[in-house]
């Protein structure tokens, strides 16, 4: 399901709608016991192509334990890019959930 609308950091992609888009996706699946924050972790990955999985791949084992972390770094590697440098804390799309799952 999140392999529909992959992100790949094309000129035509927007971080922030392929972060809305993947939310939307991930509120419909809800696993007994298991929180909104790791299903947000575990699935992220499947939403990426070539360079954006690359780079997802590409950090540090257990850097990312919360999903606003996640979100944080992303738009920072990849909207940055988009908008010259123009990057603002207002950009971000912060989705605040509880628990923590190690990526």
């Amino acid at each position: 399901m999140v392999q529909q609308s992959q992100f790949g950091n094309t000129p035509m992609e927007d971080p922030n709608l392929h972060l809305t888009m993947f939310l939307e996706v991930c509120d419909t699946l809800k696993f007994n016991g298991t929180s909104t924050n790791a299903i947000h972790l575990r699935l992220f990955r499947f939403c990426l192509r070539v360079k954006a999985w690359a780079w997802l791949h590409s950090l540090p084992p257990g850097s990312i334990s919360m999903w606003d972390e996640l979100t944080k770094v992303f738009l920072a590697k990849f909207f940055s890019s988009k908008q010259d440098g123009e990057f603002e804390e207002s950009n971000y799309l912060i989705c605040s959930t509880k628990g923590r799952v190690t990526l």
